[in-house]
């Protein structure tokens, strides 16, 4: 409400007040609307290609989409288009195997081109997050966490009183500039943009934009760079049944880009992502402050006073070089737990 994106704040929880349930898009959207006579829902339908055809000024036109159903392919045609939205893992191989994407992609698979657009399947970007720093809290203090859980008889408690395990998830998110965390801010910074200088000429028109406005934001002390984490368990192996907090540091803005392509011509094949992890240096500079800036928080009152022992990493991690090392050995896609990616069917620039 204030305008500022900064400090600390509660997410909004989408559950329905009357219902005290969760509002998501089947029950807020298809539901209410699940009698239309021009609405057809068909699930267990796998997509094979989008199918195309040239207008007679020699622009390729969606004309339907091809799929697997019970073992038969079908194909529906749309009368406008035809809208895909498969995430951001399949869209792109929807698209290359119906011949939309890089022509040093498709034609390796036997894949006739009908729009050489070079840009499909790259600029995959996702939000890259720490887990390994985990807290023993003070038992006495009353402090009850998702570790319980692995008691067996907390449990079947828990199970019994609550057996559609309704509840809110994590809701507190701090969100903190580059520049109110670090020191090194300008040193990052400086390197990153004379980085960006050198190598500009081998991007593609998209990218250097994207990388301007990147670069932008970053210098802007009122943009956060860095989203820290608190939660009522840990990802790491800790002492069972034991109150555990842990600080998860995420890198909100990666400057590295990664590609998901097609690998085989069969659209049922998985295909082939390379997320380019740390392809560019900032992100693992910026990781690592925001590691230990998440450290300092969890070693200061009156967040200290609860804490009994840092059980992840622990005393051994202490150096810059050492947290770098515990960061790239340590870090997780936010692809298993959040689903944050984006960015590999961007067609605007060829």
């Amino acid at each position: 409400l204030s305008g500022s994106v900064l400090g600390a704040w509660k997410t909004a929880s989408v559950i329905d007040p009357v219902t005290n349930t969760r509002s998501y898009a089947t029950n807020a959207y298809l539901l209410p609307a699940v009698g239309r006579p021009n609405l057809q829902v068909l699930t267990e339908a796998y997509v094979t290609k989008i199918v195309t055809s040239k207008s007679d000024t020699g622009e390729v036109v969606a004309q339907g989409v091809e799929f697997q159903h019970d073992g038969s392919t079908h194909v529906v045609h749309v009368a406008k288009e035809a809208i895909l939205s498969s995430g951001t893992i399949k869209s792109p191989q929807i698209l290359e195997l119906s011949g939309i994407g890089d022509r040093a992609v498709l034609q390796p698979l036997g894949v006739p081109v009908q729009v050489d657009i070079p840009s499909v399947g790259t600029n995959v970007q996702e939000h890259i997050t720490h887990n390994a720093m985990a807290f023993l809290m003070h038992e006495d203090r009353g402090i009850v966490t998702s570790d319980l859980l692995r008691d067996p008889a907390f449990l079947a408690n828990f199970v019994e009183s609550n057996p559609d395990f309704k509840g809110l998830a994590f809701t507190g998110l701090n969100f903190v500039s580059l520049q109110s965390i670090s020191r090194r801010a300008d040193e990052i910074i400086s390197e990153l943009e004379a980085k960006l200088a050198r190598e500009a000429v081998s991007y593609p028109p998209g990218l250097r934009e994207q990388y301007e406005q990147q670069l932008k934001h970053l210098k802007d002390p009122n943009v956060p760079d860095v989203e820290i984490m608190v939660t009522p368990f840990s990802f790491s192996p800790t002492p069972a049944t034991k109150p555990i907090i842990a600080i998860l540091p995420t890198l909100i803005h990666p400057f590295s880009r990664g590609t998901i392509h097609a690998a085989s011509a069969d659209p049922t094949a998985p295909p082939a992502i390379d997320p380019h992890y740390f392809a560019q240096d900032a992100d693992l500079a910026i990781l690592t402050e925001a590691w230990k800036f998440a450290r300092k928080v969890a070693h200061t009152s009156p967040f200290s006073t609860l804490v009994a022992t840092e059980v992840a990493p622990g005393p051994a991690v202490q150096t810059d070089e050492q947290i770098k090392e515990y960061v790239v050995n340590n870090f997780v896609t936010t692809w298993r737990e959040y689903f944050q990616r984006q960015g590999t069917y961007y067609i605007g620039l060829t």
